[in-house]
């Protein structure tokens, strides 16, 4: 299999998502936080 760069891809489309679930847990808790 030639190598075709996409293993940077993956891990970058991994990396992202995690942000993206960390940013959304973190904005969920902070909405729950502020409407007690």
């Amino acid at each position: 299999m030639p190598h075709t760069g996409s293993e940077g891809l993956l891990a970058t489309s991994a990396a992202s998502a995690a942000l993206l679930a960390g940013g959304t847990v973190l904005y969920r808790r902070g909405r729950a936080a502020s409407r007690r």
